[in-house]
């Protein structure tokens, strides 16, 4: 590809090398993020819960659509381990589950929003 169609690069946003962990912590660093970013249907949970809000399991099952509730629910598991989400019972008649996004599952937004946007922009039909 020749450089004409390439992207500047931001040097000023980069990492300063005294700011980089040593290439062999690059791994261990990136495994958390990559445990939950890499699977089909996490980042899509987490992606409508930071845009719609809280939502209950049938909603959020809606919202997602194509989900099985087996997978929603293994997900949603999973994410509340990761303490990326927050399962909230409200015992008032019926009882109510909501899921939320924790702080931690917050400061995800912005990668997840900056995914979409580059799958979006970089599938374009000629």
């Amino acid at each position: 590809m020749s450089s004409e169609f390439r992207a500047p690069v931001d040097r000023s946003r980069a990492e300063s090398v005294h700011d980089r962990p040593p290439a062999d912590d690059v791994t261990d660093l990136l495994d958390p993020a990559q445990d939950l970013l890499g699977r089909k249907w996490l980042p899509v949970v987490v992606y409508h819960l930071a845009v719609d809000g809280s939502m209950g399991f049938s909603e959020l099952k809606r919202t997602i659509g194509g989900i099985s509730s087996k997978m929603l629910s293994t997900s949603l598991d999973r994410l509340e381990q990761a303490d990326v989400v927050e399962r909230t019972v409200r015992k008032a008649k019926p009882v109510r589950v909501t899921y939320a996004l924790t702080p931690r599952g917050e400061a995800l937004e912005p990668i997840i929003v900056a995914m979409v946007r580059w799958s979006r922009d970089g599938t374009r039909p000629a």
